[in-house]
C-alpha cells in the first residue's frame, strides 16, 4: 500500500463519527463549550448595577462551578485520547483544544473573582461592553463543536468571534485609558485600577476564544 493510499485510509477512519469513543469525545468537548456559554453569561449578569454582594456571589459560584465541571470534562477527554487506538484528529490537537477551553473557563473565573474582590460599584460602560462581548463570544463558541465533528468550517462563528475580539481590543487600547483619566481622587484611582485588571482579563479571554477558532480551522483544513 502506497503512503498516499495509507494516508487516505487514515483520514477516512478518522472521519467515522459513529464510533462510541468519538461520540464521547465530542460530547465532552461540547459540554466544555456549553459551560463557557453559561459562565460568560453569568459574568455578564454579575457585572450589573443594583446587585447586592450576595447576589454577585451567587453568580460567582456558578462560574466557579462551571470551571470545576470543565476540569472534569477535560480529564475525561484526556483519558479517552490516551485509551483510544485511533482518534478523529491528532491527539495533541484534541488535548490542546481541551486545554484552551479550560483556559477560557479559568479566565472567566479570574475575572469574576477580581470583580467580586474589588467590590466594583456602578461599573462603567467599558466594562459592561466588554462583558457583553465575552458573553456573545461564549454563545458563538458553543456552536463550533458540531461542525468540527463533521469537518465543516463554521464560517459564521469564525467571523463573529473575530469581530468581537477586535471590539475587545479597541476597548482595551482606546477606551480603557479613559477610566484612568476620569479618576480625580485616590479612591477613584483604586477603582480604576480594579476595573483595568478585570478588563485586561476579559480581553485576554477573547484572545483565547479567537485562538480556539484558529485551532479548529487548522484541524478542519488538514482533513478536507
Amino acid at each position: 500500500m502506497s503512503s498516499s493510499t495509507l494516508l487516505g485510509v487514515v483520514r477516512f477512519v478518522r472521519r467515522i463519527s459513529f464510533l462510541p469513543k468519538d461520540e464521547q469525545l465530542y460530547r465532552h468537548l461540547q459540554s466544555m463549550v456549553d459551560l463557557i456559554a453559561v459562565s460568560s453569561a453569568e459574568l455578564r449578569l454579575m457585572i450589573n448595577d443594583g446587585l447586592t454582594r450576595d447576589e454577585r456571589n451567587l453568580h460567582l459560584r456558578e462560574i466557579i462551578r462551571a470551571k470545576t465541571s470543565g476540569k472534569q470534562a477535560q480529564r475525561t477527554i484526556n483519558d479517552i485520547v490516551n485509551r483510544a487506538v485511533i482518534t478523529p484528529f491528532p491527539r495533541q490537537e484534541i488535548t490542546g483544544l481541551a486545554d484552551m477551553l479550560q483556559d477560557i473557563l479559568g479566565s472567566l473565573k479570574m475575572a469574576a473573582n477580581l470583580y467580586f474582590y474589588f467590590q466594583v460599584e456602578n461599573p462603567p460602560d467599558e466594562l459592561r461592553q466588554m462583558a457583553e462581548i465575552v458573553a456573545a463570544s461564549g454563545q458563538q463558541i458553543a456552536l463550533i463543536i458540531s461542525p468540527l465533528q463533521q469537518f465543516n468550517h463554521p464560517e459564521s462563528v469564525y467571523h463573529a468571534i473575530e469581530e468581537l475580539e477586535s471590539r475587545a481590543d479597541d476597548i482595551r487600547a482606546i477606551r480603557m485609558p479613559m477610566i484612568i483619566f476620569r479618576a480625580t481622587t485616590l479612591d477613584e484611582l483604586r477603582r480604576a485600577y480594579a476595573l483595568m485588571k478585570v478588563i485586561e482579563v476579559l480581553e485576554k479571554t477573547t484572545d483565547i476564544l479567537k485562538g480556539v477558532t484558529v485551532k479548529v480551522k487548522g484541524v478542519i483544513d488538514s482533513h478536507v
